[in-house]
């Protein structure tokens, strides 16, 4: 069964019609339509879940945020919103927002790793010459770039159809990024090799146009 060609069907449809063709009218049948539409969304989530186990990190929870997010925007349109709950409402929220901070840990932590070293400053009176702690520094540096190229390469490929959508998930991605690295190039005088802060931002904003 295609769930979501029936949802669109029951959602979108300005009349609907019964079986034997009369034009549905009053609220029982309304609240009758209103538990064949949750009960299909309780299967199309059921379906998102169980495909998205096949994925890996990152993706799975791109794949749910946008599937979660086209059911959010589907209902509130609609007039089965008014048999919702605004506790039904903000669990999908809550939901979209956990899955965005499982993907931001999953796939750009690893990425900030090497910029966010602690013992970076104990280490430095502990080394000798300037030169060599210059050289961690341009390391680890290096590392980040590298990852960062990486991590956005993998992602190249990735569609979020939702244009509001897909700016929240960059913006969320920049705020925990741009930040880190803009410090770390200034707490320690370096040059960027790689990117500025503005072209670390534009690539960013450049994902999941898919």
């Amino acid at each position: 069964m295609n769930h979501r060609h029936s949802l669109n069907i029951l959602l979108h449809d300005e009349v609907t019609i019964t079986g034997n063709g009369a034009v549905l009218q009053g609220q029982s049948e309304i609240n009758l339509l209103g538990n064949i539409v949750l009960t299909l969304l309780s299967n199309l989530n059921s379906v998102h879940e169980h495909k998205s186990e096949k994925m890996e990190p990152g993706k799975q929870e791109i794949f749910l945020i946008n599937n979660l997010h086209y059911i959010l925007n589907l209902v509130k349109d609609s007039v089965f919103k008014l048999q919702l709950s605004a506790d039904w409402f903000q669990e999908l929220h809550e939901r979209i927002d956990r899955l965005l901070s499982r993907y931001l840990k999953s796939c750009w932590c690893n990425v900030l790793a090497s910029l966010v070293d602690k013992n970076l400053r104990q280490r430095k009176g502990m080394m000798l010459f300037v030169s060599t702690y210059k050289a961690v520094l341009r390391q680890k540096l290096k590392k980040f770039n590298s990852a960062f190229e990486a991590t956005c390469s993998s992602q190249s490929s990735w569609k979020v159809p939702n244009p509001e959508l897909r700016q929240v998930i960059r913006r969320a991605i920049s705020e925990m990024v741009v930040p880190v690295y803009k410090l770390f190039l200034a707490e320690y005088h370096l040059d960027p090799e790689m990117y500025t802060p503005k072209s670390l931002e534009d690539t960013i904003f450049g994902l999941f146009e898919g």
